[in-house]
C-alpha cells in the first residue's frame, strides 16, 4: 500500500467513524476501529522497512 493510499484510507475511515458515532453504531465502530489499527500497523511496517523509525 502506497503513502497516498494509506492517506485516501485513513481520511475514508476518519469519516466512516465520524457517521457511526453520530449513528451511535457501536459495531460498526468496533469494525472501522480494527480496520484503522490494520492500515495504522501497514503505516508503522512501511515506515521501519524504509528506515524512517523514529
Amino acid at each position: 500500500m502506497t503513502t497516498s493510499e494509506i492517506r485516501n484510507r485513513l481520511i475514508d475511515l476518519h469519516s466512516r467513524i465520524r457517521r457511526a458515532r453520530h449513528d451511535a453504531d457501536t459495531e460498526a465502530l468496533h469494525v472501522l476501529t480494527a480496520e484503522l489499527d490494520r492500515v495504522l500497523d501497514t503505516y508503522n511496517q512501511q515506515r521501519n522497512t524504509n528506515g524512517t523509525r523514529t
